[in-house]
């Protein structure tokens, strides 16, 4: 079964490789046009909720850890806490959230959901299905797991140390 699958796979890939023209449209491409697509996808259907881009991730971060101070909503996120404040004062505006003043440091501001906020969790949820659903339409389970698996290698070849930008990294 695993030699089936990866000689699938590695059919698969040679076939992607004969369609490629140069260094631009490779694997980083793909991923760009792919994050586009995905992300195309998800702002129509938040568009139904009322929500803009980047309050979903937000609002599903404060369903799952309520409280969350925007400096740790910041570092979950990936993004500066002037953009979460910025998202935070929208998403007040609209009932949303609220924050709260921390009672023993009054530098910190909690997060929570309101009882509106809390009413779109699980629209929220359905569209991050379905959104899942589509993107790995086609695809068997081992197929996904081995996907999900080179995306992670890959993130985390960002995650090591910068060395020499200028020495190519190919073998």
């Amino acid at each position: 079964m695993y030699a089936f699958f990866i000689s699938r796979l590695m059919g698969l890939l040679r076939q992607g490789t004969q369609t490629m023209l140069s260094q631009e449209d490779g694997v980083g491409k793909q991923l760009i046009l792919l994050r586009g697509a995905q992300q195309h996808y998800l702002d129509r259907a938040l568009r139904e909720l009322g929500l803009y881009c980047g309050q979903d991730t937000l609002l599903l971060h404060l369903a799952h850890e309520e409280g969350l101070t925007q400096v740790q909503l910041a570092q979950r996120m990936s993004c500066e806490p002037q953009t979460i404040n910025k998202t935070l004062r929208r998403m007040q505006k609209t009932g949303l959230v609220e924050r709260q003043s921390d009672p023993y440091d009054g530098r910190l501001t909690h997060v929570y959901l309101t009882p509106h906020g809390r009413t779109l969790v699980q629209p929220l949820q359905e569209i991050v299905s379905r959104c899942e659903q589509r993107l790995t339409a086609g695809l068997t389970r081992e197929e996904r797991l081995l996907v999900r698996r080179l995306l992670m290698h890959m993130r985390s070849n960002f995650d090591a140390p910068l060395c020499d930008l200028s020495a190519s990294d190919e073998e």
